[in-house]
């Protein structure tokens, strides 16, 4: 029995193995099948081809967008720009010239503010003005206006000069002819060459008063004249042209008036020019910033 069973191991598959076996060794790997592979590829390569579409797409719409907003942007500047107010600044110690849109000349004081639309300025030539300025005013298509504070100036082509401050207001008319308003009590006035107003702020009382052709406009060379007018005024106009600080010390300046000159071109000699005829002292600071007067 058992060397029937060592003989047969040479043999172990029955038939039935055999057979399963002959079947098993039948199976072959199939081949690639090029078709598919081809077909698996243009799904493929159509799926990148609509993502780069769109990647493409997005791009153009984010450069469109982007184009937009800046258009956006320049308009809104541009409008601004056209329609904003041109605000001219004069500091203390300066006296500055412009040139409006319609060749009209402003020479501005110190320590002045001028304000005034630029687009459409040929047809609303209008100027806002805190200070003082002398205008050389062209003839144009409409007439000329000057806003300072509570007053208005209306003239077509002249030579004025105008002063507001927070005490006085003042128009000067050198030629030509200027129409005079004021907003609030409906007061009107027209002058011709030669003639001019002053009214008080607080009181609100007119003055007319004539023009000196050789001092009015004077101030725009550095040169200063009053007559009867009080000190406080002179002192804060010596100190807008010297940017200094000038305090009154055991006096009343607002009392006080003053027939002179001075000119902005040295301090010590303008204060020995107004404070020497008064019977007043004057002290200088070392960095020249601040000056005390006193009895």
């Amino acid at each position: 029995m058992i060397e029937d069973s060592q003989h047969t191991g040479e043999n172990r598959f029955s038939g039935t193995d055999q057979e399963l076996l002959a079947l098993f060794n039948g199976f072959k790997v199939p081949q690639e099948d090029n078709g598919k592979d081809k077909n698996w590829n243009e799904i493929v390569r159509g799926i990148e081809e609509k993502k780069q579409a769109e990647r493409i797409q997005n791009r153009r719409f984010m450069w469109l967008a982007a184009a937009t907003i800046a258009l956006i942007i320049s308009t809104s500047v541009f409008i601004q720009w056209q329609f904003a107010l041109v605000e001219v600044n004069v500091p203390v110690g300066q006296i500055s010239q412009i040139t409006l849109p319609d060749s009209s000349k402003v020479t501005i004081n110190a320590g002045s503010t001028l304000k005034f639309k630029r687009y459409n300025f040929a047809k609303r030539r209008k100027i806002y003005l805190e200070g003082e300025a002398l205008f050389d005013v062209k003839k144009g298509e409409s007439t000329f206006i000057v806003d300072a504070g509570p007053n208005s100036i209306t003239v077509s082509g002249t030579l004025f000069n105008v002063k507001y401050r927070k005490t006085e207001f003042t128009t000067e008319c050198l030629s030509g002819e200027v129409t005079v308003k004021r907003k609030n009590n409906h007061f009107t006035k027209t002058l011709q060459g030669g003639q001019g107003i002053r009214i008080e702020t607080r009181s609100k009382e007119v003055e007319a008063i004539a023009v000196n052709y050789d001092t009015t406009a004077s101030w725009t060379k550095g040169e200063f004249f009053f007559d009867s007018t009080p000190l406080q005024l002179v002192l804060e106009e010596m100190g807008r042209q010297f940017g200094v600080k000038i305090v009154a010390k055991g006096f009343n300046p607002a009392q006080r008036r003053y027939t002179g000159y001075f000119s902005s071109i040295n301090l010590d000699e303008a204060l020995q020019l107004v404070c020497t005829p008064m019977g007043l002292k004057y002290s200088i600071s070392d960095d020249e910033t601040r000056v005390e007067i006193f009895p």
